[in-house]
């Protein structure tokens, strides 16, 4: 075995010191099981159990009861190489220490880094730009503690869309392919109308940028290419890879029409094949497929189509998708014929003369009274042509069998030609039945009076041909200056009206995933929105009323338990305020997520996002978060934020910048 002896004064003079390799730490205890190495570097047989950790690697740092530095155990893993020291003054070596690594010093915990990208100054596309890299340890309780001299290895690439750090899981070793000012998106599958996902390529006028990054860690490999997942494999639990290398292959079924509203958007209709291999050098296997579908005819009732939008494969048969799917339950291409029902009911009284013995006899003469009622029911049913639309869009966020967001969409138009008009007392009557009350309630008039009515026209197909008569109330309203109602035409102007209601327009802003679907950190938006229309018959809106509400979340799943979090909403509104001039008012309200990053790394997932106002148009916080999921050396699910950038030592300017975030071994 190595011995080295120290030749300095004092007790140091009899600190001898071996190499060691860890076998296996108690983090509770500071302590570590290992197996001392010769001079070769090669195992002997001499083991040692319980070994305190006795590494200074950050300050202020406690002895425990059994002589160990408390949370210096943070500093190693199981096979680390590392120095060992005893003292020659003990009989043997129950008095061993743990004192530092073979491979130079590290700090205590994991390291999280921002990297920081100032392009202020580039002035052209593939222009130069500066990076500022801050490295933080996670102490022991789970904050983080500035390290002033960063030692993190990050390859730097701005040929990005966006802010991705893809880390080694064994090594300090980090590659940052990062978004400029000019390639630059807040999202991941849309970018400029654009339909995207991880390793596709946004061509500039004089620059190529990747979405996401062509650069995965692997055990097998380290750091090496991939090109449609962003962690391109998963491992068993002794750390052999079971399956790597994820891709997309691609079928061409043919184009679809794949209407959306009246015109055609012409897609090609796909099957897309994940493939991947059992191992870095194996074969190219194919597993599960999603397949693109168009049945019936866009013109008619029933027509449907559905596609599926690859973002990043995650395992065999996993991948982060969107999916749209039609639903055409009422085609707006046909003219239709709906029927529609008048029905009502008056309450008619009848004055006349009552001359019957004891029949209003006042005062020596026969007075008037209310000589009869009717109940008189009018019914009348008619069919008239109009044009109706019903279409539904459902849209869903998944991964594998893990459905994040399932929205629905759904659009309604219905249109009239001509005028509804409908005579309140035209309808032809369907029964009356008179009543005789020539008793009593004498009055000296005659004639007649509607005393009630009520009624309108229904169509259980048409909404539009829903509406009640409108009855007036008034203590004049029959002869004499007796109390009565009266009714107006009933009249359904030509034109149209339209609803829309529903979520829609699901979106990725920032992904990370670990072990297939296990572990993931997904940052998305959707948006709801309510819209209700109507259209005279000459094209000109007669009422406008809009509202979208865009919502940002964040959605963390560790094993078999998720989070799904808020972060900002923004609301536009738009609605019709005068006809003569039409003049429509606008406003946006609340805020919204900018420049995400995230990363899983070492069990750690970390996060940074920035919240903008959208009335002025400023960010006015940012994010920086973490959370563990696996590592050993936390608690399971501890997490923490910072919200203030003196807090990270981190300038005004610096915190309004692009920062892609990542985690490294420390």
């Amino acid at each position: 075995m190595k011995l080295e002896n120290y030749t300095g004064s004092s007790n140091w003079g009899n600190l001898r010191i071996m190499w060691a390799v860890i076998d296996s730490i108690d983090s509770d205890n500071d302590t570590a099981n290992i197996t001392i190495l010769d001079e070769t570097k090669t195992k002997t047989t001499e083991t040692y159990q319980n070994v305190i950790f006795y590494y200074n690697c950050q300050n202020d740092m406690t002895v425990r009861s059994n002589g160990a530095l408390e949370g210096s155990s943070m500093a190693f893993e199981k096979n680390d190489q590392l120095y060992v020291g005893y003292d020659l003054s003990g009989d043997d070596k129950t008095n061993l220490k743990i004192l530092g690594r073979l491979d130079g010093l590290k700090s205590c915990g994991e390291s999280i880094i921002l990297l920081i990208i100032d392009d202020s100054a580039q002035t052209s596309e593939g222009g130069s730009v500066s990076y500022i890299l801050k490295q933080y340890t996670i102490n022991t309780n789970f904050s983080l503690v500035g390290i002033d001299t960063p030692g993190a290895k990050v390859s730097k690439y701005h040929n990005g869309t966006a802010l991705v750090i893809q880390g080694s899981e064994d090594k300090n070793n980090s590659v940052a392919t990062v978004a400029d000012k000019f390639g630059f998106s807040e999202r991941w599958d849309n970018i400029d109308g654009m339909e995207k996902g991880w390793g596709s390529i946004l061509v500039g006028e004089n620059a190529n940028y990747i979405i996401g990054s062509n650069n995965a860690w692997n055990p097998d490999e380290g750091m090496s290419a991939t090109k449609k997942a962003r962690r391109n494999y998963i491992a068993n639990s002794a750390g052999n890879i079971t399956s790597c290398y994820y891709s997309i292959k691609i079928d061409t079924l043919g184009t679809c029409l794949c209407y959306v509203g009246a015109y055609p958007t012409n897609r090609t209709l796909q099957r897309q094949w994940i493939t991947y291999r059992a191992s870095v050098t194996g074969a190219d296997l194919t597993s599960s497929a999603f397949t693109d579908y168009e049945t019936g005819n866009p013109e008619q009732d029933g027509y449907t189509w559905k596609y599926h939008r690859v973002i990043a494969v995650v395992s065999t048969s996993e991948a982060l998708l969107l999916t749209k799917r039609k639903l055409q339950a009422k085609s707006g291409f046909i003219s239709r014929l709906v029927t529609v029902e008048t029905a009502s009911t008056e309450n008619l009284s009848i004055y006349g003369p009552c001359y019957a013995i004891g029949q209003c006899f006042i005062g020596g003469q026969f007075w008037y009274g209310i000589h009869t009622t009717h109940t008189i029911e009018r019914y009348r049913s008619q069919q008239i042509g109009i044009r109706q639309e019903d279409v539904t869009y459902y849209e869903t966020l998944e991964i594998g069998d893990i459905t994040i967001e399932n929205v629905s969409y759904n659009i309604k138009v219905e249109e009239t030609f001509d005028d509804l008009i409908v005579y309140p007392f035209n309808t032809p009557i369907a029964s009356d039945v008179e009543t005789d009350l020539c008793h009593g309630s004498c009055k000296g008039w005659d004639g007649q009076c509607t005393d009630s009515f009520s009624g309108g026209v229904t169509s259980e197909d048409f909404e539009k041909f829903n509406e009640d008569f409108t009855v007036r109330t008034g203590a004049t309203y029959c002869s004499g200056g007796r109390p009565g109602v009266q009714v107006d035409v009933l009249t359904i102007p030509a034109g149209a009206t339209r609803t829309e209601t529903g979520g829609n327009d699901l979106h990725i802003l920032g992904f990370d995933n670990y072990q297939g679907s296990k572990y993931i950190i997904l940052f998305y938006e959707k948006t709801d929105v309510t819209l209700t229309e109507e259209v005279n018959e000459v094209g000109y809106d007669t009422a406008y009323s809009y509202t979208a509400n865009t919502k940002y979340y964040m959605y963390i799943k560790s094993d078999s338990s998720s989070t799904k979090t808020l972060l900002a909403t923004k609301t536009a509104t738009t609605n019709l305020v005068s006809m003569n001039p039409h003049t429509y008012a606008s406003t946006n309200t609340g805020s919204y997520v900018s420049k995400v990053s995230c990363q899983i790394n070492r069990g750690i997932a970390v996060y940074t996002y920035c919240i903008v106002n959208v009335e002025i148009g400023a960010q006015t916080k940012r994010v920086v978060g973490y959370q563990n999921l696996t590592n050993s050396k936390y608690g399971t699910g501890q997490s923490k934020e910072y919200d203030s950038n003196s807090d990270l030592n981190v300038s005004d300017t610096y915190w309004q910048y692009k920062i892609a975030v990542g985690v490294t071994k420390g």
